[in-house]
């Protein structure tokens, strides 16, 4: 291959490398982004699911009435 060959294929291959590096980062930036979304959504769903739960009982009854509604503290019969 002569000098003149040698570097027009040189160009040829940094040219074809440059473009799939760049398609590369467009892939890459895509799934990036897919799965920002989906983070977003599981943890906007989590906080829902959190918001929605009720919060437990401060005063003894009604810890005792939650626990006898319960089967497995009924199974346990170890309420205060």
């Amino acid at each position: 291959m002569t000098a003149r060959e040698t570097i027009v294929v040189s160009g040829a291959v940094r040219a074809a490398r440059n473009e799939e590096v760049s398609l590369c980062n467009e892939r890459t930036r895509q799934i990036g982004d897919k799965l920002a979304d989906e983070s977003r959504r599981a943890v906007e769903t989590a906080v829902a699911a959190a918001n929605a739960e009720k919060p437990t009982p401060e005063v003894q009854a009604e810890i005792n009435a939650l626990c006898k509604r319960s089967a497995s503290c009924r199974d346990r019969e170890e309420m205060p």
